[in-house]
């Protein structure tokens, strides 16, 4: 069965770095839960959104399986573990999912060993 990896931006920073070519932004945290959500959204209507452009997915697609996971950004790490969540929860539901890896862009100062186990018994590590 041929692997996936899926990539998902989470534009939101604490500061805008002066290096930064990244569509991020400095934004309130009352806009990550409405992002996260267009997101699902989005996972789990993938094939529409696909169809409706013109796109044909390659032959297996359908039956290829997720084993990546990146959250990038911006800094994923603001986002509270239960949004992270839902994203791999409609990853879950709509791709055949056997995560090998996750992997979280985390700013150190803001992560701490208690906010991993957190994400992790959240279903965040596998």
């Amino acid at each position: 069965m041929n692997k996936l990896g899926i990539y998902v931006q989470v534009p939101f920073c604490q500061t805008k770095c002066t290096y930064c070519n990244f569509h991020t932004g400095v934004v309130s945290s009352g806009r990550f839960s409405p992002y996260v959500e267009a997101v699902c959204q989005e996972i789990r209507g993938y094939r529409e959104l696909y169809r409706v452009a013109g796109v044909a997915l390659p032959a297996g697609f359908e039956k290829a399986g997720v084993d990546t996971v990146y959250f990038g950004g911006g800094t994923p790490s603001l986002l509270e573990a239960r949004l992270l969540q839902g994203m791999m929860e409609a990853i879950r539901e709509t791709f055949a999912a056997d995560f090998c890896e996750v992997t979280l862009e985390a700013d150190p100062k803001r992560w701490s060993p208690g906010r991993l186990r957190l994400g992790s018994r959240r279903g965040l590590a596998e």
